[in-house]
C-alpha cells in the first residue's frame, strides 16, 4: 500500500546523494570556530548552535500551525 502524499516524489537518492550531502554536514560540522584555546569553548558553541536550531524548528512549526489556523484548515 502506497502513501499518495508521496506519489510522483523521488524518495530514493542512494545513487545521487549521500546522507551527509542531504544534511549539508560539511557546513554544519564546519560551523564551529572557537576563538580561544579554552577546551570548553567547543561545548559552548555546539550547545548554543543546537539551541538556535531547535528555535528555528519551533518557529517553523508555529508558522505552519498559524497558517493552518488562518486558513481554517483543521481536521475534525
Amino acid at each position: 500500500m502506497s502513501d499518495e502524499r508521496f506519489e510522483g516524489a523521488k524518495l530514493d537518492y542512494r545513487d545521487t546523494m549521500t546522507y551527509g550531502d542531504y544534511l549539508c554536514l560539511d557546513a554544519v560540522l564546519g560551523a564551529q570556530r572557537p576563538r580561544s584555546g579554552d577546551h570548553n569553548e567547543m561545548l559552548f558553541i555546539v550547545q548554543h548552535q543546537t539551541s538556535e536550531l531547535w528555535m528555528k524548528l519551533a518557529l517553523h512549526e508555529l508558522r505552519a500551525a498559524r497558517g493552518r489556523l488562518c486558513a481554517d484548515d483543521l481536521p475534525p
